[in-house]
C-alpha cells in the first residue's frame, strides 16, 4: 500500500541525488537549488510505501511537461503527469501498484478530464505499463534540447477509481 503525501524538503534531497543506470541515465537527476526549489514548488508529492519509505514522487501540471519541439501538443484539455521511481526499485514489478496510486491521488486530487504523460521512446517496459493502465499513444514527440523521441501519451478519466 502507498501512500502519497505532500513533499517534504528532505524527500526532495534524496530524489535530487537519485541516478538511474545505463540508457535510464536521462532520467537521473543533478542536485541544485534550482531543483529543489522546483520539486518543493506545490506541484510534487512523494509516494511512499506502508513502512513509510520514499518509493518515488508525482508531479502535475505544468512541472510535468519536458520541452517540446512541437508544443502545440500541450494545448489540449489534459492534466500533465509526471512521477519517477527510486532507482533500486525499478523494473522489479512495482510499477503497476506504484502508478495506480498515482493515478487515485490524480483522480482524487485534481479530478482531470484526461491524463497526459511523456516516456521516452525506448522505455518500452514503461510504455507496456502505461498501456496496461489504460494510457494510448497519442504522439511521438522530440525533446526540445535533447533531440530525443519520446512518447505523448493519454488516458481518459474513469470519474472514479474503479478502473485503477
Amino acid at each position: 500500500m502507498y501512500r502519497v503525501v505532500p513533499m517534504s524538503e528532505a524527500y526532495a534531497r534524496e530524489i535530487a541525488c537519485w541516478q538511474y543506470p545505463g540508457a535510464y541515465a536521462i532520467y537521473s537527476l543533478q542536485p541544485s537549488e534550482e531543483l529543489l526549489a522546483e520539486l518543493l514548488d506545490g506541484s510534487y508529492y512523494a509516494c511512499l510505501d506502508g513502512a513509510g519509505t520514499l518509493m518515488g514522487y508525482f508531479c502535475f501540471g505544468q512541472s510535468a511537461r519536458i520541452p517540446l519541439s512541437q508544443e502545440a501538443l500541450y494545448q489540449q484539455d489534459c492534466l500533465d503527469f509526471g512521477l519517477g521511481m527510486e532507482p533500486r526499485h525499478c523494473g522489479k514489478g512495482e510499477g503497476t501498484a506504484f502508478m495506480q496510486a498515482g493515478l487515485a491521488f490524480a483522480a482524487e486530487t485534481f479530478p482531470p478530464k484526461q491524463l497526459r504523460l511523456v516516456v521516452a521512446s525506448f522505455n518500452q517496459r514503461a510504455i507496456h505499463l502505461y498501456q496496461k493502465l489504460g494510457f494510448v499513444r497519442q504522439a511521438q514527440v522530440t525533446h526540445l534540447r535533447s533531440g530525443q523521441p519520446f512518447e505523448l501519451m493519454v488516458r481518459p478519466s474513469t470519474g472514479n477509481n474503479s478502473s485503477l
